[in-house]
């Protein structure tokens, strides 16, 4: 069932709730990022995704503890990078340092890696730092189908939440289907393909039909697909909760539903004739093929 505000809770495997829409903190520093975190709280906001590999965890908890909301309020997230898989202890305890906070709400695996042995450890070590109050929920990010597998066998139980890069044009079907299936989350990292799909001309054209701006559509895509969408904008006039409007649900889907893979990728090679990223896979394609050793793969131009 689609949410109907921003901030309305989804159900999670551990029997916890979270908001089922967020605020992504990537790639904005100093002033920005924390104008940016109070304007969404401002609008509704409660979900706050952060992540040490970010470098920003000082100014969103400076922004944490001047947006005017109670801790209790928020749920705040953090990663741990797997450079740190050795010792995610310290890695967790800088974060909440940097927060100003006592316990994450959740706290994800940013990536699998490449060391099976380190991450079940990460994971294993998490689950206990959970047990101690210093989290609330354990997570993880770009996980494939895979690494979920491992971790089922190893600790007989999923992740609350699985974060990973989705949108119209990269909608990793069988990896939602499968975390949809064993309850666990999809957060959509990315949602607006980082603006590029603001110009696609199947999404401009669905937008125009219904009196809504191209990423109104696409978020609202997310939302009735049932993804946790952390778009991130540092403009306050774009941060307000526009994706919950009162326009027909079935007149979007029927627009929607004509995205087959086929004639997407159709339409993109005829609108990015002459573009040297048109035939480039996705970034989340090219780690994952990277860190399953299938580099190959790929041109060294798509890195």
């Amino acid at each position: 069932m689609s949410i109907r505000d921003i901030a309305e809770p989804v159900s999670l495997n551990d029997g916890t709730a979270m908001p089922g829409y967020g605020f992504g903190c990537y790639a904005a520093h100093g002033e920005e990022i924390i104008n940016a975190i109070r304007w969404a709280v401002r609008d509704g906001y409660r979900y706050i995704d952060s992540a040490a590999m970010y470098g920003n965890e000082a100014e969103v908890g400076e922004a944490i503890r001047t947006c005017g909301a109670q801790r209790e309020d928020l749920f705040i997230s953090s990663k741990i990078w797997p450079t740190r898989f050795d010792d995610p202890d310290a890695s967790l305890a800088q974060s909440l340092r940097d927060l100003g906070i006592d316990a994450l709400d959740c706290c994800l695996l940013h990536w699998p890696g490449t060391d099976r042995k380190q991450r079940l450890s990460a994971y294993e070590k998490l689950l206990r730092r959970r047990e101690e109050g210093f989290l609330r929920r354990v997570g993880v990010s770009n996980f494939q189908i895979e690494h979920l597998e491992e971790i089922r066998r190893a600790f007989g139980s999923f992740p609350v939440l699985n974060q990973i890069e989705l949108h119209p044009l990269y909608q990793e079907r069988d990896l939602c289907a499968y975390c949809r299936e064993n309850g666990i989350r999809l957060v959509a990292w990315g949602p607006l393909f980082r603006g590029k799909l603001m110009q696609h001309p199947a999404i401009v054209e669905i937008a125009a039909a219904h009196g809504k701006t191209p990423g109104q559509i696409i978020l609202r895509w997310h939302i009735q697909k049932g993804h946790i969408a952390i778009p991130k904008s540092s403009n306050e006039s774009r941060k307000t909760a526009t994706c919950f409007p009162s326009y027909s649900h079935r007149a979007i889907w029927i627009g929607l539903m004509r995205w087959t893979a086929a004639n997407i990728s159709e339409m993109i090679r005829i609108h990015s004739r002459g573009s040297s990223n048109a035939a480039r896979p996705s970034f989340t394609t090219v780690m994952k093929y990277r860190i399953m050793g299938r580099k190959e793969h790929f041109h060294d131009t798509a890195l």
